[in-house]
């Protein structure tokens, strides 16, 4: 683990958090500025096209509102209805509020009366048409709003479909008299339907049993489509001491919208400014074959930051990478180590130090590299012999401890001997490297064909057992095992959140909804006294987190005192 000059800032910039956290402006999707088309050409103007008997002229003008724009010469003496210009595409406008266009109107001599422009919207089943006010246009660009929740059918029968419509901008005809030039540009798609994404820092928790770390998958899902839902998330990470989060989020640095990535970048500022640590995180069982997407899916992530280069705080701290070589049917089906070890070579170098490479080659040399490995390797059949790499002959886990910031090993099993003996060879390993890993539990449901037990197995009592055997856990290290334990990371998010007791009384210590004689006994196990540290499992008796065990958390214990099995209400300053 470490704490690069990019973690510094944000912990600086933690420091200086505004209370009134942060705001992503919407990001409006741009439907047509006309820029790439080709002045002076007829329909399709950028899949634009012009409708209505009384057209004379169409085309592009190197005279838009910023750049080239579209125009529509019209005859108003012409009788017919329904002058204007439609997109020649259905689109999905489901997530947004709005369309936004700059237009205006040149008038030609002999032309009289009031222009006027609303927003249409066709239904797919081309008979049903939803439209917005009118608008009086002028002889000088204007930026008009036509707002969606203006809309009233206007023709045909059928619903309000904004999941499959097609954009109209129709001139009205009124009281106008001879021709004129209808001139539009700039058109958005505006986001957000009104809301305002905005994030405040939290406080966390400490991590639990005295670790440096409490980690967390988590995976994009919608968290980043209403604030809400992100506060969620921060809110969590304070309850529980979470300050590390892997966040795969492929789906919305790579494939979302504008207005998505932004809210994802106020996410992982006001996370920095909580004091947590935001790695992006992406692998398939394939990659360590193919270092093109390892480089193409970093490049995804970069785009991210380099979107706002003058502010580092809203960039990951790392990419994560979770490549599972050892399910790649090449590996599987080798017959001996030595053909499972070119897999895993493959791995050191198309992911590792490929990856190393190419962040450093693109100004990225602070942003750590983190890895999940499982903990089967060399304590098992897998890959149980030292080999040379890199002019280095020693275990795998070393080699990777070599190339890598952060390990974190996939222990899922749900007790803690078992933890132990999943993760021991590798705690000894990081100790004689004088470095420290992560191990894992695992709270998602694991396939019945799988022979092995989560915690999730555990239901009812999931966080219980994962509480009490992890603390478990750690009273059965070495002091050099300890000493290389940086915590522990749970998977994944969503189920962690469903199996936590909510309300989380800060004093049940041991994670069963209740604050009883059980926890009671665990506060007496820790008492020493106001001038001694609380230091390892101790602190989690620090119930007023003034870094020792002593009366004033015995007061506190009493006054969140529930009972065995009776879960709420309770004070409020209870509530961790």
């Amino acid at each position: 683990m470490r704490l690069s000059m990019r973690q510094l800032g944000w912990v600086a910039g933690a420091l200086s958090a505004l209370a009134g956290g942060w705001v992503s402006a919407h990001a409006d999707t741009v439907i047509a500025d006309f820029n790439s088309a080709t002045v002076g050409s007829y329909n399709p103007r950028a899949n634009w096209s012009a409708f209505g008997n009384g057209t004379t002229d169409r085309g592009v003008t190197a005279s838009g509102a910023s750049g080239n724009g579209a125009f529509h010469s019209v005859d108003f003496a012409d009788s017919s209805w329904g002058v204007g210009d439609k997109e020649e595409v259905f689109r999905d406008l489901s997530a947004y509020s709005a369309i936004r266009v700059d237009a205006r109107l040149l008038p030609n001599v002999g032309h009289s009366g009031t222009p006027q422009l609303r927003l249409g919207l066709n239904m797919a089943d081309g008979a049903t048409e939803w439209s917005t006010p009118t608008v009086d246009l002028t002889a000088d660009y204007q930026t008009y709003t036509f707002e969606f929740s203006s809309l009233t059918r206007t023709a045909g029968s059928g619903a309000l479909d904004l999941t499959n419509c097609q954009i109209k901008l129709v001139l009205r005809k009124n009281d106008q008299a001879g021709s004129a030039r209808f001139d539009f540009d700039e058109v958005f798609a505006v986001s957000g339907g009104g809301e305002t994404y905005t994030l405040t820092p939290v406080n966390l928790n400490p991590p639990p049993d005295g670790d440096s770390v409490r980690a967390v998958w988590l995976y994009a899902g919608t968290k980043f489509s209403s604030s809400a839902e992100s506060q969620a998330v921060l809110d969590f990470c304070a309850q529980e001491g979470v300050n590390w989060i892997f966040l795969g989020g492929y789906t919305v640095w790579a494939l979302g919208t504008e207005e998505e990535r932004a809210n994802m970048r106020v996410f992982v500022e006001t996370a920095h400014a909580s004091g947590i640590r935001v790695d992006a995180l992406g692998g398939d069982v394939t990659w360590q074959d193919n270092p093109t997407i390892v480089q193409t899916r970093l490049n995804q992530v970069l785009a991210m930051h380099n979107a706002t280069p003058t502010n580092p705080n809203d960039d990951f701290d790392g990419y994560h990478f979770d490549v599972e070589f050892w399910l790649d049917s090449t590996y599987k089906n080798a017959t001996n180590e030595a053909g499972r070890r070119q897999v895993a070579v493959n791995f050191l170098s198309n992911v590792l130090v490929n990856a190393r490479q190419h962040l450093d080659a693109n100004g990225e040399s602070d942003m750590a590299i983190g890895v999940d490995l499982s903990a089967h390797h060399e304590n098992s059949t897998h890959l149980p012999s030292a080999f040379s790499y890199g002019g280095t002959t020693q275990y795998f886990i070393e080699h990777v401890m070599d190339l890598v910031d952060d390990v974190v090993l996939m222990s899922y099993i749900d007790y803690a001997s078992g933890l132990l003996s999943w993760t021991s060879y590798e705690l000894n390993k990081a100790a004689g490297k004088g470095r420290q890993i992560l191990v894992a539990t695992d709270l998602q449901p694991i396939p019945p064909a799988l022979s092995i037990n989560t915690f999730w197995d555990n239901l009812p009592t999931a966080f219980s057992d994962m509480t009490m055997e992890v603390r478990t856990y750690h009273t059965l290290l070495s002091p050099a095992q300890y000493g290389a334990l940086a915590g522990v990371s749970v998977f994944h998010y969503d189920y962690y959140l469903d199996v936590t007791p909510q309300p989380r009384n800060r004093a049940d210590l041991d994670g069963d909804g209740d604050a009883d004689a059980t926890d009671y006994a665990g506060l007496a196990s820790y008492l020493a006294g106001p001038t001694v540290a609380a230091e390892g499992l101790a602190v989690n008796g620090d119930l007023n987190q003034d870094e020792a065990v002593d009366l004033a958390d015995f007061g506190v214990f009493t006054e969140c005192f529930t009972g065995a099995g009776i879960t709420g209400p309770i004070p409020a300053s209870c509530d961790r």
